[in-house]
């Protein structure tokens, strides 16, 4: 008996010391390097020391090619970045926080409420809200037809939203102009 709980013990004490970071065989760690290199490649200069993971984010080859999909302020000396894997079956979106100002050592846009990235703006406040009824202006060459939607998604100020029509058939692409209106074209 007591022979049995030592062997128990020691592996017990065996799996305790055990790295707990070491990757899952098949997956890689996605590097803070990484996530510098595509921030900064999109027009904002990020350094790794700023990068700080909210999770471990592997995948399923080593470095992949990533792509940042958005960033958003978060109060005065910080940012949320999401990424992603270009192809998706390399790895899941992923989140990470920036570290700006003077504790970082780097002087970035995190005062200001948009940034330099390519195509890229901090999420803006919704101007719509999924679930509700808004008019869709659909301009074709010849013809403009108003049909009232419903919102499928929140949406800010230009931002490109799904509404469906009333009879819940067909579901169009829209940008919002207001919190009354969003406009499509007709093919």
């Amino acid at each position: 008996m007591m022979r049995n709980t030592s062997i128990l013990l020691s592996i017990v004490l065996a799996g305790v010391a055990l790295p707990v970071t070491a990757a899952t065989p098949g997956h890689y760690p996605i590097g803070a390097g990484d996530v510098a290199a595509t921030i900064s490649a999109s027009g904002m200069a990020v350094s790794p020391e700023q990068i700080t993971f909210l999770t471990e984010v592997v995948a399923t080859k080593p470095a992949p090619a990533l792509k940042l999909r958005s960033v958003d302020k978060i109060g005065n000396v910080q940012l949320s970045a999401r990424l992603e894997c270009i192809q998706s079956d390399e790895c899941l979106p992923f989140f990470v926080a920036i570290r700006t100002g003077p504790e970082s050592g780097e002087q970035t846009a995190a005062s200001n409420t948009r940034y330099a990235l390519t195509g890229i703006t901090p999420r803006a406040a919704p101007v719509v809200r999924a679930g509700t009824t808004v008019n869709l202006f659909l301009d074709g060459e010849h013809v403009h037809i108003r049909i009232p939607v419903t919102c499928l998604e929140s949406g800010a100020l230009g931002q490109a939203i799904r509404v469906q029509d009333k009879s819940h058939r067909l579901v169009y692409t829209a940008q919002v102009v207001d919190g009354s209106v969003v406009r499509g074209r007709l093919p």
